[in-house]
């Protein structure tokens, strides 16, 4: 699951800052969903299979992100996308499907709130796979971005999305490997289980400068 402090909703119906219950802060969710149904939470966690619902989530982007309708839409639109191609390739984990909302597209999303406003330079994310992070940000925000992904079929399923999501205009795959990629100044890096931190700061060197934000 995610850290404590990066869960978008107060535990046990409060919240920080004194909202009411059922709005947002940080902490765990007021509610968990076992299996179909939703239990009150009352201190005390009963099953290792919780979850956090989309509606839940795409709560969170409005109250959070301020995100547009629209914007909603082509989440779901690539989440569709993301579980039907996951049928011929494995881009996601089989145990992560029923739980794609928190997992991958919340997980993703999150980063944003890291990201400055305005980047000097494209985003740059390594080792897109699916597009987890760099497309759900690329939703979510105006940069230009670069996924980088070397396996082919991945590759072919970004293009796919991004045409599908109409964000051919500012969202470009390079098909190969990090270290074979012209360097490039990156307004900024991301990436998610692409390598350990050391190795992963070491492959992005040449393509981070002073205003790269990570």
């Amino acid at each position: 699951g995610l850290p404590a402090d990066s869960w978008p909703f107060e535990r046990n119906g409060g919240a920080a800052g004194g909202r009411e219950t059922g709005q947002f802060g940080r902490g765990r969710p007021s509610s968990w969903h076992y299996s179909g149904c939703t239990h009150r939470d009352s201190g005390r966690v009963e099953k290792a299979d919780r979850r956090v619902t989309k509606d839940a989530v795409c709560e969170w982007l409005v109250a959070t992100l301020d995100v547009s309708r629209e914007t909603l839409k082509q989440l779901d639109q690539f989440a569709s996308m993301l579980v039907a191609e996951n049928s011929q390739q494995n881009l996601i984990s089989a145990s992560t499907v029923n739980n794609l909302w928190e997992r991958h597209i919340f997980d993703s999303a999150q980063l944003a709130l890291h990201l400055p406003g305005t980047l000097n330079g494209p985003m740059l994310d390594l080792g897109s796979g699916p597009g987890l992070p760099g497309l759900v940000l690329a939703i979510l925000r105006s940069d230009d971005v670069i996924l980088v992904e070397s396996r082919k079929r991945r590759c072919a399923f970004l293009e796919e999305a991004i045409t599908a999501l109409g964000l051919s205009d500012r969202v470009t795959v390079e098909c190969s490997r990090l270290q074979v990629i012209a360097p490039r100044p990156a307004g900024a890096i991301v990436a998610r289980a692409f390598a350990p931190v050391l190795e992963l700061l070491d492959l992005a060197r040449p393509f981070s400068c002073e205003d790269t934000a990570w």
